[in-house]
Protein backbone atom coordinates (compact mmCIF):
# COMPACT_ATOMS: atom_id res chain seq x y z
CA UNK A 1 0.00 0.00 0.00
CA UNK A 2 1.17 3.60 -0.76
CA UNK A 3 -1.05 5.64 1.44
CA UNK A 4 0.54 9.04 0.44
CA UNK A 5 -0.16 8.21 -3.53
CA UNK A 6 -3.30 6.59 -3.00
CA UNK A 7 -6.56 7.99 -5.03
CA UNK A 8 -8.95 8.54 -1.88
CA UNK A 9 -6.69 8.12 1.27
CA UNK A 10 -3.71 9.85 1.13
CA UNK A 11 -4.78 13.35 1.10
CA UNK A 12 -7.53 13.60 3.64
CA UNK A 13 -5.12 10.68 6.09
CA UNK A 14 -4.36 12.21 9.52
CA UNK A 15 -0.67 10.90 10.62
CA UNK A 16 -0.81 9.28 14.02
CA UNK A 17 1.76 11.80 15.27
CA UNK A 18 -1.03 14.26 14.71
CA UNK A 19 -3.60 12.05 15.98
CA UNK A 20 -3.36 13.11 19.88
CA UNK A 21 -4.06 16.89 18.97
CA UNK A 22 -6.61 16.31 15.99
CA UNK A 23 -8.64 14.27 19.08
CA UNK A 24 -7.74 17.04 22.24
CA UNK A 25 -9.62 19.37 19.22
CA UNK A 26 -12.26 17.55 18.72
CA UNK A 27 -13.23 16.81 22.61
CA UNK A 28 -12.81 20.77 22.67
CA UNK A 29 -15.23 21.45 20.41
CA UNK A 30 -18.14 18.39 21.40
CA UNK A 31 -17.63 19.72 24.95
CA UNK A 32 -18.19 23.93 23.60
CA UNK A 33 -21.00 22.62 21.56
CA UNK A 34 -23.09 20.86 24.24
CA UNK A 35 -22.43 23.69 26.64
CA UNK A 36 -23.70 26.33 24.50
CA UNK A 37 -26.25 24.03 22.23
CA UNK A 38 -27.14 24.78 18.72
CA UNK A 39 -27.72 28.07 17.20
CA UNK A 40 -30.13 27.03 15.10
CA UNK A 41 -32.12 25.69 18.18
CA UNK A 42 -33.28 29.51 18.62
CA UNK A 43 -33.61 30.03 14.82
CA UNK A 44 -37.42 30.42 15.84
CA UNK A 45 -37.56 32.31 18.34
Amino acid sequence: PDPANALCDGPNAVPLKHMKALLETLLELDRVTKKNGFLENNFGA
